[in-house]
């Protein structure tokens, strides 16, 4: 016979139930799958930008004007502003067709009850999660930028950030 228990929320005035599982599981999914995009696709542009200054012998030119910290800060924060706009760019096309789509479909007549609907966000959640964010990709694209200058040619980049991209999985 299977034991009987009784499960007690952690915060009893927290109003969600069951049914707001669902929205909110999806949401987390999704988030964790767009920060884990992010880190791989333009962690990798700054580890291949890396390797290319290495190969195309700009970085003996560029030393003599900067130093290695300053140039490493500066691909880190060109490159992957560059990348991150883009990424802006994406989500803010997603967000656009999220927002249009109740509109359009009620137009279309096609419109009907979501089976799952999403949890509300509150301006804290999102700021956390942007600084959160942005934070970690800081730091990963640093860490690529230091794994592209370990290598000579941007053949040999893949091998290199092989490791990183172990470590965003873990």
């Amino acid at each position: 016979e299977p034991p009987s228990f009784t499960a007690t929320p952690v915060d009893p005035d927290d109003s969600r139930n069951q049914e707001d599982f669902g929205g909110a599981f999806i949401l987390a999914y999704a988030v964790v799958i767009l920060t884990f995009m992010a880190i791989l696709t333009y962690g990798n542009w700054v580890a291949q930008s890396v390797a290319e200054e290495k190969s195309g012998r700009v970085m003996e030119l560029l030393i003599t004007a900067a130093t290695p910290r300053q140039l490493l800060t500066g691909k880190v924060l060109g490159t992957g502003a560059a990348g991150l706009m883009q990424y802006a760019a994406i989500v803010a096309a997603a967000i656009v067709g999220f927002v249009a789509n109740g509109p359009v479909s009620e137009a279309l007549g096609v419109a009907g009850q979501a089976p799952i609907t999403l949890p509300d966000l509150d301006p804290t959640m999102i700021a956390s999660f942007g600084a959160f964010f942005l934070l970690g990709f800081i730091l990963y694209s640093t860490l690529y930028a230091a794994a592209g200058s370990m290598v000579s040619r941007i053949e040999d980049v893949q091998q290199a950030v092989g490791p990183l991209i172990f470590l965003a999985m873990a």
